[in-house]
């Protein structure tokens, strides 16, 4: 017969394993009862810290936010009512099933027959310690935490990447301007209002501003901004005029409530109606990068030529290329070069850019090997084309010197060098090597 399984004496040394057990049980029923809960909640604030909002109509963005607090309030109510706490004894069970032969459950049964025979007292006490003793070895066991069968197409992992996603490229600041939208919405029904919000160009690393907040008359911005506009209210009660944006031909009407156009060159930015403003606008240019050679070519060691240049931008180098092409002119045109070569494409590398740190203005080596190509040890001609995340380029005068290779002193060597070099300029060559 068990006893009960409340405050057993015989149960202290089983005080944190139970008590552990039981926190497992815990984590695994809340984990059950509220993983549709948090996979809303996480997948909600993903979109906004993602700024999805932003490019959305106020309407669509109350409706999502509407159906969002509804889902959560549904899962909600449905984890409240699966919520199924776990008791001492349900802890004390599981516990006993991850030992041999369920000794706490033996420990907590009483003799009832044979209790008044000494030998049978005996042995009864000798079956306690020895369970006694398996007891005491007992450890918490980890809890079972998969709720595969419960999600079936893995909807939690879909709102964890997306809230990883939005940790690592979005910001938890924008979660605040859904207030800023609600704002504008409520003014709308006071009367005609508008917002408006200037992004500049992604490279440039500048922050979005928004118009609304801007106290100057004159803005400063640079070529390629964004400007985006929301006219709220009657519609025709506001209208935009504006120079900034070069565009011609068939143009959207001024009074359409969502406005966006780039800003291309300086002019006059205007919302015409009550409540409007006017800005004169400059624009600052995107300089084309700049590029040139840094000094003259050298060998490495081990064979490797390195050739530096220096080149800047005023929002960083995203790219480019370094061309090389033979330099018939200042060739020596002698032994197995005196005939014409065979055709062979230039040599183009991809303009080696810092790893970390400002590619607005830097320095660095065009480091490559080509010991093995026609050209070692030949003059040639180095042309660099820098480009920024415009797609604007810059190019450096072209550069002549030698396409620096491994050299052999030892004359033998240096003659098998020279040959294959030979064979290599032009097939009409191989009757005079060989």
């Amino acid at each position: 017969m068990a006893a009960s399984p409340g405050r057993d004496p015989r149960l202290n040394n089983l005080r944190w394993p139970l008590r552990l057990t039981r926190l497992g049980m815990v984590a695994e029923t809340c984990l059950r009862a509220f993983w549709p809960l948090v996979s809303v909640v996480m997948a909600t604030l993903s979109a906004l810290m993602l700024g999805l909002h932003e490019r959305l109509s106020v309407e669509l963005v109350w409706a999502g936010v509407f159906v969002s607090l509804l889902m959560a309030i549904t899962c909600l109510i449905w984890g409240l009512r699966n919520l199924r706490w776990p008791s001492r004894a349900q802890a004390l069970a599981r516990l006993d099933e991850t030992l041999p032969g369920r000794p706490i459950n033996a420990l907590m049964d009483a003799q009832v027959i044979g209790n008044e025979d000494a030998a049978s007292a005996e042995l009864w006490q000798a079956h306690q310690r020895r369970m006694a003793a398996r007891a005491a070895k007992a450890k918490a066991p980890h809890p079972n935490m998969r709720i595969a069968a419960a999600d079936p197409y893995a909807l939690r992992f879909v709102a964890l990447l997306a809230m990883v996603v939005a940790l690592l490229f979005g910001s938890i600041w924008r979660v605040g301007t859904v207030a800023d939208m609600g704002s504008g919405a409520a003014s709308a029904m006071a009367g005609p209002t508008w917002e408006g919000w200037l992004q500049p160009p992604r490279y440039t690393g500048l922050p979005t501003l928004y118009l609304n907040d801007i106290e100057d008359a004159e803005l400063t911005l640079p070529e390629g901004s964004t400007v985006t506009l929301r006219f709220y209210g009657q519609a025709g009660a506001l209208t935009l005029a504006e120079t900034v944006s070069g565009r011609i031909g068939e143009l959207p009407s001024a009074a359409d409530a969502q406005q966006e156009f780039t800003v291309t060159q300086a002019g006059e930015l205007s919302i015409e109606g009550n409540g409007g403003r006017n800005w004169q606008v400059e624009v600052i240019a995107d300089e084309a990068p700049e590029i040139a050679v840094a000094g003259q070519p050298e060998i490495e060691p081990d064979g490797t030529m390195s050739l530096p240049f220096a080149a800047m931008d005023d929002y960083g180098i995203a790219g480019g290329e370094v061309r090389i092409t033979l330099d018939l002119l200042a060739l020596d045109r002698r032994h197995g070069l005196v005939i014409d070569p065979d055709p062979r494409d230039d040599i183009v590398l991809d303009l080696p850019l810092p790893l970390s740190g400002d590619r607005r203005d830097f320095t660095e080596h065009l480091i490559d090997d080509f010991s093995q190509h026609a050209w070692a040890n030949l003059p040639v001609t180095y042309s660099f084309v820098a480009q920024d995340a415009a797609d604007q380029t810059g190019e450096a005068a072209g550069f002549g010197a030698t396409l620096l290779a491994r050299r052999f002193f030892d004359p033998l060597a240096a003659a098998v060098v020279e040959q294959r070099r030979d064979l290599l300029w032009s097939r009409a060559n191989a009757p005079r090597v060989a």
